[in-house]
Order: structure tokens, then C-alpha cells, then sequence
């Protein structure tokens, strides 16, 4: 079975799929959980309906963020730290078997460019929060960046994943293993240790980022179903 025609429309969806009961489900649940866009299987000619997901990479100037971004993206190392203010990546993976594409965000670190984050964080749907495992000081400056995400979402939960980069520096280790796990225990979500610079873990972090919005978006969904199956309930 396959979806043969569809229309929509941003800001408030106008979905007119010509389809079976069955894949009208699947797609109206695909429209509800987050964005999607249109892609043609190159094999059979059938409709694919791939997620969109908004990723933004946060932490302190010099942990790694621009280097953990363009190694997973072009699978190249960024020798030299230039920092950053703000670049835009977009790139196409599958995740548990579903195609998805991951618009990722790379912000500034520096104080300088601080006041910018609420906008990122706004727009943003699944946060990574990068720390250096061998700076003690730049695990301490994240503490502040999930208060900051919850308060501009308005929300107690949001799809974060909370990443050790620079494990190839073990020799140089300020912050151990378990006390990242125990953060991320803390905060209810993922933790990965990883090395931008040995390609380490790299493609874990945004597979699990992608594994963590899913969960919510689901989770949201089955909340607001219970929801409205109560208020059926005469």
C-alpha cells in the first residue's frame, strides 16, 4: 500500500492523503509527532515520509561542538578551534530503520553570544549538551544550559542528551565517566562519552538524540490520547 497524494500546510496542517485506512493512521500520526517532507523510494517509486528534526548543540566555548558537528556530518576533523557564533548543518540518516534528516544547529559557547540562545533554544527540538572531559569547569557551566532550556520551553521535559566529548584525552581526564552518568541520571536523559577527533561514539550521539525525541513525541502522544479518551467517558 502506498500514500499516493498528499497536500499540507505549515501553520496548521491540511492533510488530504489518498490511502487506505491503515496508512492514513500512520501518516496523520506522522503529521502529529513533528515535520516531515515528501521523498520517492528510488526503488520502487513509493512515497516516503521522512521526519525533520531541529537538533542544537550547546556548551561552553571549546568543548568540541563544532568538531563533533562536521565529524558526523562530512566525517572530517576539525584540527583548529575557530569559534563559532552560529552554523547550520543538514544531513539524512536512519535511525532503528526510518529515514529522518537532522537539521542541526552549531551556537556559540562564548559569554558574548549568550543572549542569542533562548532563540536557538526555542526553535530547537532535541538538545545536545556537550562538555570536555578534561575541563572540570565546562562540566559545571552546562548545569545551567538545561534550566535554561526548560524555562524557554516552558516545559519539564524535553528531549536532551548529555555528551562527554574528547575521550581520546583520557590522559588528560577531569571528569570522570560516572559523574556524567550520574547527571544524566539526575536530568532523566541519555549520556555518551565520545571523540570528535577519533570519530568515537560520533554517530551515537545523534542516533540517540533522534531515539530521544521519538520517545517523547510518542510518550506526549499517548498522554494527550489518554487525555482525550477520559473526556469521552460520560
Amino acid at each position: 500500500m502506498q500514500i499516493q497524494e498528499y497536500r499540507s500546510r505549515k501553520h496548521g496542517v491540511n492533510l488530504l492523503p489518498v490511502v487506505s485506512d491503515i496508512c492514513q493512521l500512520k501518516f496523520s500520526l506522522c503529521v502529529l509527532w513533528g515535520q516531515y517532507q515528501r521523498i520517492d523510494n528510488p526503488r520502487n517509486g513509493a512515497l516516503v515520509v521522512m521526519r525533520e528534526f531541529k537538533v542544537v548543540v550547546l556548551g561552553s566555548g571549546g568543548v568540541g561542538k563544532s568538531a563533533l558537528t562536521v565529524q558526523f556530518v562530512s566525517n572530517t576533523f576539525i584540527e583548529k578551534y575557530d569559534p563559532t557564533i552560529e552554523d547550520f548543518y543538514r544531513k539524512e540518516i536512519e535511525v532503528e530503520g526510518q529515514p529522518c534528516v537532522l537539521e542541526i544547529l552549531d551556537t556559540a559557547g562564548t559569554e558574548q553570544f549568550a543572549s542569542m540562545r533562548d532563540l536557538y533554544i526555542k526553535n530547537g527540538q532535541g538538545f545536545v549538551i556537550v562538555y570536555s572531559i578534561s575541563s572540570q569547569q565546562t562540566f559545571h557551566d552546562i548545569k545551567v544550559l538545561r534550566d535554561q532550556i526548560l524555562r524557554v520551553k516552558g516545559v519539564d521535559q524535553v528531549p536532551i542528551l548529555l555528551v562527554g566529548n574528547k575521550s581520546d584525552l583520557e590522559h588528560q581526564r577531569q571528569v570522570r565517566s560516572d559523574e556524567g552518568r550520574a547527571l544524566a541520571q539526575f536530568w532523566n536523559c541519555p549520556f555518551v562519552e565520545c571523540s570528535a577527533k577519533i570519530a568515537q561514539n560520533v554517530n551515537t550521539v545523534f542516533a540517540e538524540i533522534v531515539r530521544e525525541m521519538n520517545y517523547m513525541q510518542k510518550s506526549r502522544h499517548r498522554r494527550k490520547q489518554r487525555c482525550c479518551d477520559g473526556c469521552c467517558v460520560s
